[in-house]
């Protein structure tokens, strides 16, 4: 089933076409303003976006390269960590042993 829409008769009457033109100019005024209004919103959340991130990367460059350059100031090649162990023995080395011997 279709619907259709009653025929559009544009209004002989003059102070009817202004009052439908002024609407319409002021229809678009209001959305302009709008669009630009919330165009403004999401290009400084995206320019704060970008300042937060930069600077972060930028943090991140500079304490590596300060740590590079400590390193290399006091002739470290790299971090020791010194500890003891225990090494466990489950048998299944020692059967393993025996196995290659055999």
């Amino acid at each position: 089933m279709q619907y259709r829409l009653p025929p559009q008769i544009p209004s002989p009457h003059p102070v009817a076409k202004f009052l439908s033109f002024l609407g319409a100019i002021v229809a678009l005024g209001v959305a302009f303003f709008l669009g630009v209004f919330f165009l403004a919103i999401v290009a400084g959340l995206i320019l704060i976006g970008t300042a937060v991130i930069g600077t972060r990367v930028w943090w991140l460059r500079r304490k590596i390269r300060q740590s590079l350059e400590r390193k290399t100031a006091t002739g470290e090649e790299g971090t020791v960590i010194e500890g003891q162990y225990t090494v466990v023995d489950d048998g299944r080395a020692s059967e393993r042993r025996r196995d290659d011997v055999a």
